[in-house]
């Protein structure tokens, strides 16, 4: 094979398992829509069968109701039981009406009449009775109540009973059991939308939300409640309990990013060496359907993932394809536009296949993505995909040493191997592959006992920093910051965050501010960065714990918002109700 240029090429999407990506799990899905004694909902069936179809895409065995009397609800819970207690990660769906009694939530069944508390309470299924259901699982126990909406049943309740011990929504619960998470689709005593669109706003987020690889299950709820106060206009907000376990959870296995001291994800941007020549000029195909950081000529910056637009994408790869037959790297383009337009495509399959007479390493990688999830239409099979990811690695694909690693760190379709992992991971970052790097450092960083090595963290960190992934930048600034494995410096870190706050990772100028503020006391150089990070658009709630801590750093601040026209009120260090709006302004949030 020619290997005259060596092109960088992005994963279809990121793979690594860093943490538990469980085998058996298992779900109960509800959607109750047509009750008796009120009109028709219009969107809960919906909710219930696309969530029934999205956990099964991810490996869920899955019961899904639909419509249940109180006696269908309570049979499919008493049937769920054993299979939840056999699972490690068990979860209860469910979308229709939900009442709270007394400070208790109930679940309410078509047939309920509703007539009276005491009645209601026997006819509706209490969350009690969900819990015991679902807690059983090894692991984690989800329940998600899309249950919020707005119903008659309260009002009914209330003026029968003249009492106002019965509101429209549902209240928090205390959960003691670790690895419980429950999520309301509203906060305590709130109503949800049913939503004006084919599916509810918390429900559509799940659906958003759960196609995104690499997303821990805390950071799932996060997300989605972000995109429910986004698309509502902040009138619904959505609450979450959760006694979450100390290890990772993933239902939608990827680059989990294992960062020091609460960094975020970032996948996707780091590319993958790819040996080939392309000798055609650069067509619509790469426009939309390019991966990041793939400059074959300049000017091209490709697309992540979640921005390619999968009908014309498809087609303007089925149009090159057309035109350059001997190119088979446009067939890697289409597989990434056909896995946006639809998951179960068997075509994903073909065109990888056709692309792997030249990109024969990769093609096996990403063919192991397809056994390990189930896509293109092919079985779930997880022995297959780790001897895919092997020849991969084998084959000298960065990429495909790196999924290679994830799934023997894992234990994914092998039995855990950490050495393995840590080989596959070291090759992957000697072929140039940023993720792999880090994910190296991540098992240095947070390895236990004698696996604990944060020289070898630092070194692994530090090459994926100098290739421009912001997440290592910001795991190494940490290490310095708290002097891990070398000498404390406060000054490192900053340099280290604010490289990473360059790099798209805006929280880490927030981390590099509070050293100024806090450590160093520097409130000019602390408001400095704050404002940077608000004014890129993150949200003063999410930073507010760890940003402002002094007086003089909110002064400082308050007169960079008059500097800037955002602020015309008293330099006073008290951020009222006229720095909060101005603050608004700022980030437009």
């Amino acid at each position: 094979m020619t290997k005259a240029f060596r092109f960088l090429l992005a994963s279809l999407l990121a793979l690594t398992a860093s943490a538990t990506w469980a085998q058996d799990r298992v779900a109960l899905v509800i959607g109750n829509a047509a009750y008796d004694q009120a009109s028709v909902l219009r969107n809960p069936i919906n909710d219930a069968e696309a969530m029934a179809d999205r956990l099964a895409e991810l490996g869920f065995e899955v019961s899904l109701v639909t419509d249940a009397s109180s006696i269908a609800m309570r049979q499919a819970l008493d049937g769920f039981k054993p299979k939840a207690d056999a699972a490690e990660i068990a979860m209860v769906f469910f979308a229709g009406h939900g009442i709270e009694m007394s400070g208790e939530n109930y679940l309410i069944p078509v047939d309920a009449a509703m007539k009276t508390e005491a009645e209601a309470q026997l006819e509706a299924v209490a969350l009690d009775e969900v819990e015991a259901a679902v807690n059983g699982a090894r692991g984690l126990s989800i329940i998600i109540l899309d249950a919020c909406r707005n119903n008659p049943f309260a009002r009914s309740i209330i003026r029968r009973n003249g009492s106002r011990s019965t509101t429209r929504g549902l209240v928090p619960v205390d959960l003691s059991r670790p690895g419980a998470v429950i999520g309301f689709s509203a906060s305590a005593g709130r109503v949800a939308a049913d939503g004006n669109g084919r599916h509810s706003p918390y429900t559509q987020a799940f659906l958003e939300v759960l196609d995104q690889p690499g997303v821990e299950i805390g950071q799932v709820f996060r997300r989605v409640a972000k995109k429910v106060i986004d698309a509502t206009g902040r009138t619904q907000v959505p609450m979450t309990e959760s006694q979450l376990p100390v290890e990772e959870y993933f239902l939608f296995p990827g680059e989990a990013e294992a960062v020091a001291q609460g960094a975020i994800e970032t996948p996707d941007l780091t590319p993958e060496p790819v040996h080939g020549i392309l000798k055609v000029n650069l067509t619509e195909c790469d426009r939309l359907a390019g991966y990041p950081f793939l400059p074959r000529v300049e000017g091209d910056v490709g697309r992540e993932f979640g921005q390619v637009p999968p009908i014309e994408a498809v087609a303007a790869c089925e149009a090159a394809i057309k035109a350059h037959p001997e190119e088979s790297y446009f067939q890697l383009l289409l597989a990434r536009a056909l896995l946006k337009q639809d998951k179960k495509n068997p075509r994903i399959q073909k065109a990888l296949l056709a692309a792997a007479d030249q990109y024969p390493a990769f093609a096996a990688d990403r063919l192991g993505l397809l056994s390990q999830h189930g896509l293109a239409g092919q079985p779930r099979d997880h022995k297959l995909a780790v001897r895919r990811y092997e020849q991969a690695c084998t084959g000298e694909s960065a990429m495909g040493c790196h999924s290679f690693g994830a799934a023997l760190e894992g234990g994914i379709g092998r039995k855990k191997d950490r050495e393995g992992a840590l080989a596959a991971y070291g090759k992957g970052c000697d072929l140039g592959f940023a993720n792999a790097c880090n994910s190296l450092g991540r098992m240095h960083d947070l390895g236990k006992g004698r696996n604990f090595d944060p020289v070898n963290a630092i070194i692994s960190y530090g090459k994926a920093c100098d290739m421009g992934y912001g997440v290592s930048c910001m795991n190494l600034g940490s290490l310095h910051r708290g002097g891990v494995g070398t000498r404390k410096d406060d000054r490192k870190a900053i340099a280290l965050y604010r490289k990473a706050c360059d790099l798209t990772e805006v929280l880490a100028c927030v981390w590099a501010g509070s050293i100024h503020e806090t450590e160093l006391n520097e409130p000019r150089e602390a408001a400095l960065l704050y404002f940077d990070a608000l004014s890129r658009g993150i949200k003063y709630d999410a930073i507010k714990g760890q940003s402002f801590k002094t007086r003089d750093t909110r002064r400082a601040f308050q007169e960079l918002l008059r500097e800037t026209g955002f602020y015309d009120g008293e330099i006073d260090g008290l951020f009222g109700r006229g720095t909060r709006t101005a603050i608004g302004r700022l980030c437009k949030c």
